[in-house]
Formats: C-alpha cells, sequence, structure tokens
C-alpha cells in the first residue's frame, strides 16, 4: 500500500465516521423536535368536567330531568362541542349547542329528561376538539342508587388518536 491509498482509507473512515455523526444527531434532534410538539399540544388541551348534581331536579312526562353542569378547566379552548346520552332514551330540555367554551368560563348546565324505569347505567359524553383539531371525550357515568342517578367515574380520552 502506498502513500496515496492510505491517506484514501483515512479520508473514507473520517467520512464515515462523520456520516454517522451527522444521522445520529439528526435522530436525536428528530426526537427532541416530536416531544416539544407533543408538550405544546399538552399546553393548549381542553378538558371538559361533567357532573350532575346529587338529584334529580323534577319530573315530566313519566320521567326524571337531571341538570348536566359542564366546564372547560384545561388550558386550551374546547371547540365543536357536542353532547350524547347512552342509552339513547332520553331527551335533552336544554339542546347542548356550544360551539366553544375557552379557558376559566363559569361553568353551563343543560338538562336532561330521562324515561322511566331509570336504567341503570348512564354515559353522559362531551366530545370536542382543541386547537389542533384533537378530538377529546369525557365520559361521565352515573349509577342508579336509590332510584337516582349518581357520579360514578369520569374519564377524559382522546378520540382516534
Amino acid at each position: 500500500m502506498n502513500a496515496g491509498e492510505g491517506i484514501q482509507i483515512g479520508v473514507t473512515v473520517v467520512l464515515t465516521l462523520t456520516l454517522g455523526a451527522v444521522l445520529w444527531y439528526a435522530w436525536e434532534a428528530r426526537k427532541q423536535a416530536k416531544a416539544s410538539a407533543r408538550m405544546a399540544e399538552a399546553t393548549l388541551r381542553p378538558v371538559m368536567v361533567v357532573w350532575t348534581g346529587p338529584e334529580r331536579v323534577g319530573e315530566a312526562w313519566g320521567g326524571h330531568v337531571y341538570t348536566v353542569g359542564y366546564q372547560n378547566v384545561g388550558s386550551g379552548p374546547a371547540v365543536n362541542i357536542s353532547f350524547h346520552l347512552s342509552p339513547a332514551d332520553g331527551d335533552w330540555f336544554d339542546p347542548p349547542k356550544r360551539v366553544a367554551m375557552g379557558v376559566r368560563q363559569e361553568e353551563s348546565f343543560i338538562r336532561v329528561g330521562l324515561a322511566l324505569p331509570i336504567p341503570d347505567e348512564v354515559l353522559v359524553v362531551a366530545e370536542y376538539e382543541d386547537a389542533s383539531h384533537s378530538r377529546w371525550r369525557t365520559t361521565l357515568r352515573l349509577e342508579k342508587e336509590d332510584g337516582v342517578l349518581r357520579n360514578r367515574e369520569s374519564k377524559l380520552e382522546p378520540i382516534g388518536g
């Protein structure tokens, strides 16, 4: 091997190590960028809480009427808010037509009527989007106790992501 071949092998080794270092740095920078994006999304995430009062508020058409409260306690606005009941054999007295709810706004209330006999379990579901159009769902599970529905569990989860 002559001196020219030795230099060529040395340059190849240095270039290969440099390429490896650049690829490793690019990989680490990509991981860091993804983590930063997740943190930014989390700081603007709405969190809707949903609850009912301790008792029903009245009776109508052979059923019971409950007040359902909701509030955005997250750090970002909730938009395109919709509410659903399961089982769907109830009726909203104040149809929930909320387009958006900002951060720390006062709680709002809607009323729902449930036909008799009251089911053993009812789910009140709020679905909404955050500022980056990610969809979220808050589900409130109500269970019948002494003939009255009571709050049992509330769960926040992403939709389809």
